[in-house]
């Protein structure tokens, strides 16, 4: 769990730094949005992550 979290902490500092590449603190609304669907795809990634290693455990156990 505590890797799921190290995990998040770090896509939200990248969403963070993406936003100051895609256009400084006040980025148009396209580059606002470019920003939105990549932190969507890495909260999907994330989310997929979490899952398959939930299932891993269970198989485990």
């Amino acid at each position: 769990m505590l890797d799921a979290k190290r995990q998040i902490e770090g896509v939200v500092g990248n969403i963070k730094v993406a936003g100051v590449y895609a256009g400084g603190k006040n980025p148009s609304p396209e580059k606002f949005y470019e920003m939105l669907k990549q932190a969507q795809n890495l909260l999907q990634e994330i989310t997929e992550t979490i899952a398959l290693r939930r299932s891993t455990i269970k198989k485990e156990l």
